[in-house]
């Protein structure tokens, strides 16, 4: 493995926050009382001994929360869950964008990419890195993003899904610190350029001429089908369309699937893991 791909592993395993599960689990199991004992006149202390040597004591549970972590599935917990990772996607998507990556530089398909619906910026900031780590120049990564969460739609296909900031405010990630992250892993903002607002005000008008990659993360379908008729036209033959949430969420499935009829799309869909899809752009 030359030192690009080292770096690049590296990176991986921070976004995802790899390198300290053992950690999240401990905050996991304290949120759930699993870490204490009764002590003196019945008070509750923790159990050092346990939250010391939690993957130990708890082997499931931390391998549920790698089988997680792999997948891009949150562990299953009582308390309101908590992601200490900067991307929620998970191992198979962030190594299949590398992968999509790798072959637009081989195949030097043209233009530059995009992530629609960002969170706290990961999959942005390894894409960066990766074009920074072959000195890439020439392509922009655009950040779409409202920065105010999911919106709440008005169409019937929606209609049992909310996921606005109301209900969801970890969803819910300012701008200033999707900049913080990239400042945190030293990834330079240079050619990043933001598209702040709904993607129904945003898209339409944005300024890139080709993508090589596309990346949907809207849930919704009023904004992954926002996406795909703002952008889907600039993509170049040979480039890559992810829909993050293709089997996550009905909805983003049917949008996908009206869209790709409208326009006689036949290319074949395929999956990344037991959510995730993608297909490239034909003639």
């Amino acid at each position: 493995m030359d030192i690009q791909k080292k770096y690049l592993e590296l990176l991986k395993k921070s976004l995802l926050n790899e390198l300290y599960l053992e950690n999240e689990l401990r905050i996991f199991c304290l949120a759930e009382k699993e870490l204490y004992k009764k002590g003196f006149l019945n008070f509750q202390q923790v159990d050092f001994e346990k939250l010391h040597h939690i993957c130990r004591h708890f082997p499931e549970k931390i391998q549920a929360l790698i089988k997680g972590r792999e997948e891009g599935k949150l562990i299953k917990v009582n308390t309101p869950h908590l992601v200490y990772a900067d991307t929620m996607i998970g191992r198979k998507r962030l190594n299949h964008i590398e992968y999509c990556l790798d072959t637009i530089l081989k195949e030097e398909v043209p233009g530059d990419v995009i992530e629609c619906g960002v969170w706290k910026g990961g999959v942005t900031i390894f894409m960066k890195a990766y074009l920074e780590v072959y000195q890439t120049k020439n392509r922009a990564v655009w950040i779409a993003d409202s920065f105010e969460g999911v919106p709440k739609s008005t169409l019937a296909q929606d209609k049992y899904t909310d996921l606005s900031k109301e209900a969801y405010p970890g969803l819910a990630i300012p701008k200033e610190e999707v900049i913080r992250n990239f400042e945190k892993y030293e990834v330079p903002l240079e050619n990043v350029k933001f598209l702040e607002g709904w993607f129904k005000d945003t898209l339409p008008h944005a300024p890139m001429e080709k993508l090589a990659l596309l990346r949907l993360d809207g849930d919704l379908y009023e904004s992954t089908m926002d996406v795909l008729q703002s952008l889907y036209h600039k993509l170049s033959t040979g480039g890559f369309v992810i829909i993050d949430d293709f089997r996550a969420l009905p909805q983003c499935e049917e949008a996908v699937k009206d869209f790709r009829s409208e326009h006689a799309i036949t290319e074949e869909i395929q999956m990344i893991d037991s959510e995730a899809a993608f297909w490239r752009k034909g003639n």
